[in-house]
């Protein structure tokens, strides 16, 4: 399972959804990893804090020692493809979305998110899986 930027901070801010679900799969001992892209995005907002080093904190506190797949050739050929088709349609949405998705659909994972408009357009023109 790949967690996305917006269930890793509904995460960090004690949504009770959220910290069910992670319950729910560590009991179900199912791995939840992230993306390169997300721990970019996170840490970006690490310097637009007003508190930064207690937002650090919360964001190591949340990963601990997941996986981190990173953007690699591959990953970035398949979210750089969804990326344009989904332009050429009209649908577009953030590239950061479409190589997160590039890495869960290499890495055969389903994305763990509460942001399904943008994801539900990539699901709809690809094999990514929605969870």
């Amino acid at each position: 399972m790949l967690a996305d930027t917006s269930f890793i901070i509904d995460v960090m801010r004690g949504e009770e959804s959220a910290l069910k679900k992670v319950e729910e799969l560590e009991e179900k001992d199912k791995l939840l990893n992230i993306a390169s892209i997300s721990f970019f995005e996170l840490c970006s907002g690490i310097e637009q804090s007003d508190k930064p080093k207690e937002e650090k904190e919360k964001i190591e506190e949340v990963l601990g020692s997941r996986t981190v797949y990173d953007l690699d050739l591959g990953a970035a050929e398949i979210g750089g493809r969804i990326d344009g088709k989904l332009c050429n349609e009209g649908k577009k949405v953030e590239p950061q979305d479409s190589m997160i998705s590039g890495i869960a659909i290499r890495e055969n994972e389903k994305i763990l998110t509460r942001n399904l408009d943008h994801f539900r357009r990539i699901s709809d023109i690809s094999t990514l899986q929605i969870e």
